[in-house]
């Protein structure tokens, strides 16, 4: 197979793995039955095979104070909710930057005094803002494959799969970079780690 026709297949399936509004059970779930739940909505709407909850992580990430407070072993719908979250997060942040990201979020939740957000609703917004990246992903891509070619043919270089491969991979990644980087300064400008920053103040206090 060449890679173009691997590169359309892969933005059918793309287009074809939308995100469903999610439907949490009813009931609540231990760690292990919530691990396999949100594995099972996770793998039905992203590319990648590998498991992406364990009872560990679940485990970890509650004792980080990134869920709500439980009351006895089972997590809820809103648990699970927060556990989506998490998992948008974990692989570009450190667990204090998802703390500091996700306080808004928990402490309303936990709040006795504020008006409650509705989390099915923020999860309903973080999913469509995904489709339409999912979508335009695959228009950039498409676009990616001819842009390539016409560059490389305007040099005199034809057919050579090769470097086509990883110029359009080369490409993929430096798009990545900057989505990670943007959502990193933002995190760092508008969620800044407090004790950082009044540490830095004391020691540059303390040079003048």
């Amino acid at each position: 197979m060449g890679y173009e026709m691997f590169v359309e297949n892969v933005i059918k399936e793309i287009r074809e793995q939308k995100k469903k509004d999610v439907h949490f059970p009813e009931v609540d779930l231990y760690a292990d039955q919530a691990a396999t739940y949100l594995t099972g909505i996770l793998s039905r709407s992203t590319l990648s095979e590998e498991d992406v909850f364990t009872k560990d992580m679940i485990a970890n990430y509650r004792k980080s104070g990134l869920l709500p407070k439980m009351d006895g072993k089972k997590y809820t719908a809103d648990h699970l909710a927060f556990l989506l979250m998490v998992n948008s997060l974990k692989d570009n942040f450190s667990v204090k930057e998802m703390q500091r990201i996700l306080a808004p979020l928990l402490e309303n939740y936990d709040s006795d005094f504020d008006e409650k957000y509705d989390l099915s609703q923020v999860l309903a917004v973080m999913n469509k803002l995904q489709q339409e990246e999912e979508e335009l992903m695959a228009k950039r891509l498409s676009q990616k494959v001819s842009a390539i070619k016409e560059s490389l043919e305007s040099q005199g270089l034809y057919d050579d799969s090769a470097i086509e491969i990883s110029l359009l991979i080369l490409s993929l990644a430096a798009r990545a970079d900057a989505n990670r980087n943007l959502a990193r300064k933002l995190a760092r400008t508008y969620f800044p780690d407090a004790a950082a920053e009044e540490k830095a103040k004391r020691k540059e206090l303390k040079n003048r």
